[in-house]
Order: C-alpha cells, then structure tokens, then sequence
C-alpha cells in the first residue's frame, strides 16, 4: 500500500517539481545568453507578435517594473528591442529586426517544443493541469494574502 503524504510534502513536492521546470527554462535562457528576465519579456513580445507596454509585461509575469525595465535596456542594448514613447508615461517596446531573426532562432523552437509537449497529451488532461495550476496560483495567493505575506 502507498504511504500518503502530508499537505507539507506534497507541496515540496510540487514546488520542486515547478522550480524544475523554471531550470528548463533557465537552461534555455543562458544558452540564448539571455538573464531569466530578458528571455521571458523576449519571449512576451515575440508571442504577442506587436508591440506593447511595458505595463502589459508587468501584468502578465508580475516581474518587478524595475526588474523589466533593466532587462529591456539590456536587451536594448543588444539591438533586439526598441523602446519609444507612447503618450504620457507609456513606454511602449517592439522588437527590432535583429530581435525577431533572434527570436525565430530562440523563441520560435521554445513555442514548438511546448506546443509538442501539450499536443501529445489528451484535451482533458491540458484542461485539467491549467485549471489546477490556475486554482493553485489563485488560493496561494489568497492564502499569503490572509497571511499578510504579500
């Protein structure tokens, strides 16, 4: 018979497992020589396939704002993002020619591979991991929120 597990190990667990995928990721990042942070804002702008705000970055990873704006100079500096103004205190940042060939090399084989993964598991087990991670993330924050830890 199988041992249950308490509530602490099975969230070890799950944090392990997470923190796992993050170092595929990270892999990834450093082979690209990119930081964690440039590569996921990278990877933002070259899925939403347009420029943006910097504000849509911030509210789609939760990235500190000063984190993302010393990753887009980087990547600024790099010539693989633009930054232009867009009314008042919008930045709005697009990739620049060098950053889309760089992207369709970096980005372009990441999307594949992740697409592969989901394309090889049945419609109701890509439902259920989203819905679970989707419900983890929201009592989690709800639960450090009753906590006062954010």
């Amino acid at each position: 018979m199988k041992k249950l597990q308490t509530s602490h190990e099975e969230t070890v667990r799950l944090d392990y497992i997470l923190s796992q995928i993050d170092a595929v990721y990270h892999k990834a990042s450093v082979k690209s020589s990119l930081s964690d942070s440039e590569s996921w804002i990278f990877y933002f702008l070259y899925d939403v396939g347009a420029p943006c705000s910097q504000s849509e970055i911030w509210r789609c990873y939760g990235i500190s704002r000063k984190t993302i704006n010393s990753a887009l100079a980087k990547l600024e500096s790099k010539n693989l993002v633009k930054r232009t103004s867009g009314g008042g205190r919008n930045v709005v940042v697009s990739l620049t020619d060098e950053g889309l060939a760089f992207a369709e090399n970096f980005i372009a084989p990441m999307i594949a591979a992740e697409n592969s993964v989901f394309d090889s598991w049945p419609q109701e087990e890509k439902e259920q991991i989203i819905s679970l991670a989707e419900k983890y993330r929201t009592c989690l924050f709800q639960e450090f929120q009753k906590r006062g830890l954010v």
